[in-house]
């Protein structure tokens, strides 16, 4: 059985590395966010760090806007708002 730090953890972990990878490939071209994606939109990007592993990667301002959209809602399932 899972709990909710562990599948947190497991979530970020998965969530970094994808990130970096769609990083990777996309240098220098500009990431669409998803239509459905209703958060904040950063003008700049920034290096993440997973705060489980210590990995870090740098961002561009879509991905940072996605990667803390997710993280934000993640930390609100771990204390049971959602």
């Amino acid at each position: 059985m899972y709990y909710a730090d562990e599948i947190t953890q497991d979530i970020a972990a998965r969530l970094l590395d994808k990130l970096t990878e769609l990083s990777i490939k996309t240098k220098m071209t500009k990431v669409e966010l998803p239509k459905w994606f209703n958060g904040e939109v950063y003008t700049e990007g920034a290096e993440v760090t997973n705060r489980f592993g210590g990995d870090s990667c740098q961002l561009t301002a879509e991905e940072l806007s996605m990667y803390d959209f997710i993280i934000g809602a993640s930390t609100l399932m771990e204390v049971g708002y959602v």
